[in-house]
């Protein structure tokens, strides 16, 4: 399912689209541009642009994926000293380092903050 309220591309030309209604009759309740074209496109609310004879899959949407980084802490598993086994806090992805490293220290097995990136 395409989230609108985050930026869209095509998926063949991985275009950007600038969504302009969400509004239109059905089947193409979503009317946008292409890049720099001054063409208003049409595409079902499931981002499919509709040709004759089907569906063309270069112009369908699909959410840009967007970057996302912060700070994990890493504790041992218990006990500290006896195991190097180590598991990432799945509770929270801090902002910044400082915030992270603060919570952690506050835990008998805190061993680091490390920094991560994906995308979603």
């Amino acid at each position: 399912m395409i989230d609108f309220t985050k930026p869209v591309r095509t998926i063949g030309t991985k275009e950007p689209v600038k969504i302009i209604s969400l509004d239109g009759r059905e089947p193409y309740s979503v009317l946008g541009y292409i890049g720099e074209s001054v063409d208003i496109k049409s595409w079902t609310i499931d981002g499919l642009y509709l040709v004759v004879g089907g569906v063309s899959d270069l112009l369908n949407l699909e959410n840009i994926p967007q970057k996302r980084s912060g700070w994990v802490n890493i504790f041992a598993d218990y006990p500290p000293n006896m195991t190097d086994k180590r598991r990432v806090s799945n509770e929270y992805i801090y902002p910044t380092k400082a915030g992270a490293e603060s919570h952690g220290r506050g835990y008998g097995d805190y061993v680091t903050t490390a920094y991560i990136e994906w995308e979603e």
